[in-house]
């Protein structure tokens, strides 16, 4: 991205809701209402800020890993 005067935000989005968790709006807005703003010419579409991510915990075992098949 380039910095210069002709680089400032022209809309910022404030979003929020009742009935969403911060995870489901956090996925809604990265994966809709961004993907719809990314479609204009000549947007640039930062990531959403703020919000809970997605987090998976996975338990391995690495006797099993190792092993064949």
């Amino acid at each position: 991205m380039k910095v210069d005067a002709s680089s400032l935000p022209v809309c910022l989005l404030t979003v929020g809701a009742k009935v969403l968790s911060e995870t489901q709006l956090h996925d809604y807005l990265q994966f809709s209402i961004r993907n719809q703003i990314a479609g204009v010419p000549g947007a640039t579409v930062p990531p959403p800020y703020g919000g809970r991510y997605r987090q998976i915990m996975i338990d391995v075992d690495p006797l099993k890993l190792q092993a064949p098949n």
